[in-house]
């Protein structure tokens, strides 16, 4: 037995009979079952289905292709007593062994010869008398080595005055940049950035500061950023912080209060 039928009744078969379904729950090999579920789905939709069913149009492709779609689910409900399914597993994993075994053989073959010999020796070719006569022969006189000499000699100095021209306009950036740099705009925009209270405060600290100090209440949060940015001053932020912000001194959460006080005087110091 090779296959078995699909179509036959194994009548002399007292064993227990088994679906496709219970044979996936087996621990069998991918390749195994994929031959199985392949060689199963070929039957049930072999020209045998024409004399079972002569009554349905096979020349229409839609009639086919719905047949396909029902040999689909009736797949996993094939049934084969248990010896005949472990009878054709057996032959199928025979076979797959058969062929790693001869996979790994050629492998090791391919490997054995490459260790064996893994650089090839070289073998010059035969001459003759002919090639000799048409081979091409080069001189090399005293005038054509100093002329290459003197060409390497200009494309050397050629290449130094591109490093020395490069080296200058490099320089010329760095003094330019640094010249930039110390210039009062400069330093007036990047004081600036670093005192700005709203560039200290990040996202998560304005919704948690709005929440716990100003009562949800956003605009008025932008009106004290505003005011330490433009108007209070050094020496007495904190005075004119509890003159025209008092609500905030009066919160609940006295730890938001000290983090946002810590950011202000970190802004004045």
């Amino acid at each position: 037995m090779q296959t078995p039928n699909i179509y036959l009744n194994y009548w002399a078969d007292d064993s227990e009979k088994i679906s496709f379904q219970e044979i996936l729950t087996w621990n069998l090999s991918s390749e195994t079952l994929q031959t199985i579920r392949e060689e199963l789905f070929s039957q049930l939709v072999a020209e045998k289905i024409t004399e079972l069913f002569p009554s349905i149009d096979w020349t229409n492709a839609r009639s086919f292709e719905k047949w396909e779609q029902f040999a689909e689910s009736m797949l996993l409900h094939i049934s084969f007593p248990e010896n005949v399914w472990r009878k054709w597993i057996s032959i199928l994993s025979e076979q797959s062994e058969q062929s790693e075994q001869s996979e790994q053989s050629e492998l090791s073959e391919e490997q054995f010869s490459f260790l064996q010999n893994p650089f090839p020796a070289y073998v010059s070719p035969v001459l003759e008398e002919e090639d000799l006569l048409t081979a091409e022969v080069y001189f090399v006189s005293e005038q054509s080595e100093q002329s290459e000499q003197s060409e390497q000699s200009e494309q050397s100095e050629h290449s130094e005055e591109i490093e020395t021209r490069d080296e200058k306009q490099e320089t010329r950036k760095v003094f330019e940049s640094i010249q930039i740099n110390d210039s009062p705009l400069f330093k007036k925009v990047e004081s600036q950035l670093v005192d700005k209270l709203a560039n200290s405060i990040s996202l998560y600290q304005s919704i948690h500061f709005t929440k716990e100090l100003f009562h949800n209440n956003s605009e008025r949060f932008q009106q004290f950023i505003q005011f330490i940015d433009d108007a209070a001053t050094a020496n007495n932020w904190e005075q004119e912080i509890s003159t025209h912000f008092p609500e905030i001194l009066q919160t609940s959460d006295p730890k938001a209060l000290t983090d946002l006080l810590l950011l202000v005087e970190k802004k004045f110091n």
